[in-house]
């Protein structure tokens, strides 16, 4: 910090000047310290709260996936009881009026007992994926030809309703998770299905690429 100033005579001439220099380095780095530690207040207030939101989303996330699990078993075991009368009641019409129904109407009722077939299958599917939550998923060979041939049937009503043309090549095996594979694929059909255009029959095409050691799979619409 400099300071000067003119030193003058009776006439008011200035004869010579006088003046300080002072070093504030001293005093800029108690400054620049005092600065620093407001931020670092600031920081650390603020990454207290960070951590508390955090632990919080946490316990909401704990609780939810339990009242999943709790909701997995509860729909289980209701969904259960429908699905054996209904098994039992396309049982009883196949054994007792096979003889008096045209092909026609057996072929919907082989429709119907494999409708049911599947939707048991989905239910036990519910519950597994409900206790993936709690564990390491496992993984596993899967065959994506099955997987999606299984998806097509269990979407055939709204690809018939909207006269759609799936395009599916043969898939080489890989090592995956079944289930959420079933799921990713599935999310994916009925979504191209469900948001296509009215005036316009929709074409869904899956492309099949390998690189290097990944199979690379796009699904087109």
């Amino acid at each position: 910090m400099t300071s000067i100033l003119p030193i003058k005579n009776d006439k008011q001439i200035i004869t010579r000047w006088t003046g300080l220099i002072v070093d504030i380095n001293a005093q800029k780095l108690v400054e620049q310290t005092l600065k620093d530690n407001k931020e670092l207040q600031e920081t650390q207030k603020e990454l207290f709260h960070n951590q508390e939101e955090l632990q919080r989303k946490v316990i909401e996330l704990n609780r939810s996936n339990h009242e999943l699990e709790q909701f997995a078993h509860l729909a289980t075991h209701d969904l259960q009881e429908p699905l054996r009368k209904l098994f039992f009641y396309s049982d009883t019409l196949k054994r007792k009026y096979s003889a008096s129904l045209d092909a026609t109407a057996v072929g919907v009722l082989n429709n119907m007992a494999s409708a049911a077939t599947r939707m048991k299958e989905l239910i036990n599917d519910l519950l597994n994926y409900s206790r993936l939550q709690k564990q390491n998923v496992p993984f596993e060979e899967v065959n994506l030809n099955t997987v999606l041939m299984e998806v097509l049937k269990d979407l055939d009503i709204p690809i018939r309703e909207k006269n759609a043309t799936i395009e599916v090549p043969m898939i080489p095996t890989l090592i995956g998770n079944e289930l959420r594979l079933r799921q990713l694929f599935n999310n994916l059909i009925s979504n191209s299905l469900k948001y296509s255009r009215t005036d316009v029959a929709p074409r869904i095409t899956i492309e099949v690429t390998t690189n290097e050691d990944n199979i690379v799979m796009k699904v087109r619409d």
